[in-house]
C-alpha cells in the first residue's frame, strides 16, 4: 500500500505528466459584416484524418472559446451559423498556425485571419 502511495507522489518527477494534462484556449468572435452571430458552431479538426480538437457555441457576442489539449498545429476551423450568412452555410478555412489565446475575428463573407497567426 505505501508503495504505489510513493509511487503515486513520484510519478510526475519521472514523466512528464503535468504537461499532457494542460488544456489550451483558443478564443475567436464569429461575425457577420458588423453583426455577431449567435449561436454558431465553431469545431476545430486536425490536419491529419479531421480529428475533432474542440467544438464550442457562440454565445450573444459571436464569441466561442474551445478548450482542449491539443497545441498550436495547424488546424482546420469549420464554422456552421444557426441562421446563413449572405448565403453562406459554413467557413472552412485552413489555418496556418493556431496558437492558444489568440483572438480571432472570423468574417463570413470574407474571412480575415491576422497574419500573425
Amino acid at each position: 500500500m505505501y508503495k504505489i502511495f510513493a509511487l503515486l507522489i513520484l510519478l510526475p518527477f519521472f514523466c512528464n505528466c503535468t504537461e499532457m494534462m494542460m488544456m489550451n484556449t483558443f478564443k475567436g468572435k464569429v461575425m457577420c459584416g458588423k453583426m455577431p452571430v449567435v449561436q454558431a458552431l465553431v469545431e476545430l479538426r486536425g490536419p491529419v484524418n479531421g480529428i475533432m480538437i474542440g467544438r464550442e457555441m457562440t454565445n450573444t457576442n459571436g464569441e466561442f472559446m474551445i478548450e482542449s489539449q491539443a497545441k498550436s498545429f495547424p488546424a482546420n476551423i469549420r464554422i456552421t451559423p444557426r441562421n446563413p450568412c449572405k448565403g453562406k452555410e459554413f467557413v472552412n478555412q485552413n489555418i496556418k498556425k493556431l496558437m492558444a489565446l489568440d483572438e480571432t475575428t472570423y468574417t463570413f463573407g470574407k474571412i480575415n485571419l491576422d497574419d500573425s497567426i
